[in-house]
């Protein structure tokens, strides 16, 4: 094909693909419908993608068709794509040396493997270790989709083990490191370590690679709620599989002060969790005597005590003095608060107090 061929299925496609976004009705048919041709050019001869030309169109337009796409395709629409055999070149694109194409591909596996229907079909077509070659060496863009991608397909049952044997546990944490602790990337970091750290494979990874733990640990203590309860749950995943074998890792890495937090200030589920681990985590799994309840503060005493150093020993009385303070504070607060409830305007507060008592 002659470059001013080119040039003109290039406008014409840029025309038509500009014009689809303003049909509010049509948009979408239009977005797919112009992915698809960009896909399917090298299959009819519009283009020759030995010629490097196919490879041209999706460099100048995969970007906004796939954030568009992301936006707008719905989840019938997503499978009628992979029905139609789309997968093939988004594959030959993830092996492409092609960094561009890459991040395209990664992008359009993002959100094709949001739908249920489609995530075993995309991890039988070799795309999960193509994700986690992706994960280890990509751009950084690149690597937060393809971990996304990767994130989607593990909530399919069978593709768990799929992921494991790509051995992506150093490139996950590798990425946890880098980014923000708060974002949307840490929260997925911690999600899929949640659910690969179930398998011992994935915990030795995890503890051979250096600052593995801490990198969990820091998002206990710094990610946002949703992260800082996959965080909480990879550690308690860790614990339960051996506590003899993880309790000494988890407690080097300083988790104490983090977990006193979530035990008053996490999400329910993060707050089960943290109580759940610091039982674990004390030097013996059961109270030593009946003159020593199992208490919260016992407990986390019991850690203190076997603490080595004594900054770390020291910021976590600090933080168990913190903790019950604001334990103190909500439980006066539920009390005010269920007194205003109970009382009438015109009933003295010493007569709902007694009321409260007898509940």
């Amino acid at each position: 094909m002659s470059v001013k061929s080119l040039h003109s299925v290039n406008r014409s496609l840029s025309l038509s693909f500009s014009l689809s976004l303003s049909v509010a009705a049509g948009g979408l048919l239009f977005l797919i419908i112009m992915f698809w041709m960009a896909l399917k050019a090298k299959m009819v001869g519009w283009i020759d993608i030995s010629s490097g030309a196919y490879s041209f169109f999706l460099r100048e337009h995969g970007g906004v068709l796939w954030s568009e796409a992301h936006h707008y395709l719905t989840p019938g629409n997503k499978v009628n794509i992979v029905d139609a055999g789309a997968l093939e070149p988004i594959i030959s694109f993830l092996q492409s040396d092609d960094v561009e194409l890459q991040e395209h591909a990664a992008a359009a596996l993002l959100t094709l493997s949001a739908s249920s229907i489609n995530k075993p079909v995309i991890s039988s077509s070799r795309a999960i270790p193509l994700l986690a070659g992706i994960l280890k060496c990509g751009t950084q863009q690149a690597k937060i989709d393809a971990l996304m991608a990767l994130y989607n397909l593990s909530t399919h049952p069978d593709n768990l083990t799929l992921i494991l044997k790509s051995d992506p546990i150093p490139s996950i944490v590798n990425l946890l490191k880098t980014c923000k602790k708060s974002s949307k990337t840490a929260e997925k970091c911690t999600a899929l370590l949640e659910s690969l750290l179930n398998f011992e494979d994935s915990r030795i990874a995890l503890t051979s690679e250096e600052g593995g733990v801490f990198a969990i640990v820091d998002v206990l203590e710094n990610g946002s709620l949703q992260s800082r309860e996959h965080a909480v749950g990879a550690l308690l995943a860790m614990c339960q599989s051996d506590r003899c074998k993880y309790r000494e890792p988890i407690l080097r890495e300083g988790v104490i002060p983090g977990l006193l937090e979530l035990t008053v200030q996490g999400t329910p589920k993060s707050q089960g969790k943290a109580h759940t681990l610091l039982r674990l985590l004390r030097e013996s799994p059961y109270p030593k005597s009946d003159h020593q309840p199992d208490t919260l503060e016992n407990i986390v005493c019991n850690i203190i005590s076997q603490i080595n150093g004594e900054d770390q020993s020291d910021k976590a009385k600090k933080m168990l003095a913190e903790m019950v303070q604001v334990s103190m504070e909500q439980t006066l607060r539920h009390v005010q608060q269920r007194a205003l409830v109970c009382t009438p305007a015109d009933m003295p507060l010493a007569n709902c107090a007694s009321e409260v008592s007898l509940k």
